[in-house]
């Protein structure tokens, strides 16, 4: 078992349409960077408009010679690009890190979606491990923002599943 450094990151999208990413994207990211972060985790928004094919290309050429990024989709991410060109995994999946066992959930697409997800993603929560885990996903739990507490009406559900398989953090 070794030490890792992983980075944490979410809603870097631009503010206007058309530019994909902010100004202070890569900046953040060289920072991990020189923080020898070895990988980012980003909980979603990517993108300001995730149906714009010129944005996507914007956010792949802020990615160059910095760590990878694995990213659970966000709401401003829908659209066919985050899956097809490969931006994401798959809206239920599981990655092993140094000792850290790291999955993602897209908590985008309504109640009913996600809810479809559950027993997938319920399925790889209990595969044994010894490692930590980690969740990521998009909507918060428990939030002051402006979208408030259990936007998506899940709270139950995900404390149930993380308290039952020993989730360490959630992102």
């Amino acid at each position: 078992c070794r030490s890792v450094r992983l980075g944490a990151i979410g809603d870097t999208r631009a503010a206007f349409d058309g530019l994909g990413v902010s100004v202070f994207y890569r900046p953040m990211l060289q920072e991990m960077a020189a923080r020898n972060a070895e990988l980012i985790l980003h909980v979603g928004d990517l993108v300001k408009n995730g149906t714009e094919i010129p944005e996507w290309f914007a956010y792949a050429s802020s990615l160059v010679d910095l760590p990878p990024v694995l990213a659970v989709r966000g709401n401003h991410d829908r659209g066919p690009y985050f899956y097809d060109g490969r931006f994401g995994t798959a809206p239920v999946f599981h990655f092993d890190y140094g000792p850290a066992r790291i999955f993602g959930l897209d908590s985008e697409g309504g109640t009913d979606a996600v809810r479809a997800l559950l027993p997938a993603f319920e399925k790889l929560l209990a595969l044994p491990t010894d490692k930590w885990k980690v969740v990521l996903l998009h909507r918060p739990i428990w939030s002051q923002g402006l979208h408030g507490n259990d936007e998506i009406g899940l709270n139950e559900a995900f404390t149930k599943l993380f308290e039952s398989y020993d989730v360490h953090l959630v992102l």
